[in-house]
Formats: structure tokens, C-alpha cells, sequence
């Protein structure tokens, strides 16, 4: 046998692979997006978890892991059970945040309000900025509390975003295969 039939048969194979795992794909994204979306928190629980068995080992794992997004500085971080939890309150808003977005994209109050969504991200985005900016430059110091709800509004909207779009991709392939 030749080289270039082997090497057709090869990418014929290959382009075969491909289609088949995009279809799969397909047919899970909303699942695999969802998943996604929860994984954050659940490391979260598996670090309290670990931490309340004694199993330094998987607490200090996960409080590596979420400090390569997050400052973790400790009179920013809420205590969770007397532990103090592996996030600050504004990454543990937005990780909240984006659970509240899939929340709403699932039971669907802002159906027909996509006009909303827009400045819904851009303006706690906008804010977020500002404070960040206001915080490094010394400025002021904002409250735990406040940083937790900017974040959850910084989560809330990009999520409900990604799920309506993920839901409408998935309806309209599911359409598709119906019609063949």
C-alpha cells in the first residue's frame, strides 16, 4: 500500500473522528457548560471538606489552585465554619454570580429582556473596575459586603449570557436533527 492512500485513509478517518465528537459535543454542551459553571464552588466545598476531615494535604491542593485567581488575603476572605474560605468575597461573588446567571437562564424571568442583559454586565463591570482602581490607589477601602455583591453582578450577567446562547445552539442542532 502507498503512503499517500494510507495517508488519506488516515485523514479520511480523522475527519470522520472529528465530526463525531462535535455532534457529541452538541448533544452535551449544555450539561458541560453547566458543570463548568458549578465547579468553582465546588472546589470551595472541597476544600472545607478536606479542611474539617484533617486532610491538609487535599486543603492545601485546592487553596494553591484558587490562588492562582485569587489574592486570598485573609481580612478579605469570609470564614466558612471558623475556616477561612479559599477565595476573597469578590471572587466568591462572581463564582456565586455565575451560579445565579445559570439560575436565571434556567427558569427564564429575563426571557424577551435581552436589551437589559448588555448594561446588566457592562455597569458592575464598570463599577468593579473603579473600585479595583479606587482600592489599589489607596483611595478607599471598600466593605466585604460590597465587594461580595459587585462580584456576584460581575458573575451573574456573563453566565446568563453563555447558558442563552449554549440553550439556543443546542435547540436549534436538536431542530436540525429532526428535520433530516
Amino acid at each position: 500500500m502507498e503512503a499517500a492512500q494510507i495517508e488519506i485513509r488516515a485523514l479520511s478517518f480523522l475527519d470522520q473522528l472529528g465530526e463525531f465528537v462535535v455532534r457529541r459535543i452538541r448533544d452535551w454542551i449544555v450539561v458541560i457548560v453547566s458543570v463548568l459553571i458549578f465547579l468553582p464552588l465546588i472546589g470551595v466545598a472541597m476544600n472545607l471538606v478536606f479542611s474539617l476531615a484533617g486532610f491538609a494535604p487535599g486543603a492545601d491542593f485546592f487553596r494553591w489552585l484558587y490562588s492562582l485567581n485569587c489574592h486570598q488575603i485573609p481580612c478579605r476572605c469570609p470564614t466558612i465554619l471558623s475556616l477561612p474560605a479559599i477565595l476573597c468575597f469578590r471572587c466568591l461573588g462572581f463564582y456565586s454570580g455565575l451560579l445565579l446567571g445559570w439560575l436565571l437562564s434556567i427558569s427564564g424571568p429575563l426571557q424577551g429582556k435581552r436589551r437589559f442583559i448588555i448594561p446588566a454586565i457592562l455597569i458592575p463591570a464598570a463599577v468593579n473596575l473603579v473600585d479595583v482602581a479606587g482600592i489599589s490607589i489607596g483611595l478607599w477601602d471598600g466593605s466585604n459586603a460590597f465587594r461580595f455583591a459587585i462580584g456576584l453582578s460581575a458573575g451573574a450577567g456573563p453566565a446568563y449570557l453563555v447558558m442563552h446562547g449554549v440553550r439556543k445552539v443546542a435547540t436549534q442542532h436538536r431542530r436540525g436533527k429532526k428535520s433530516r
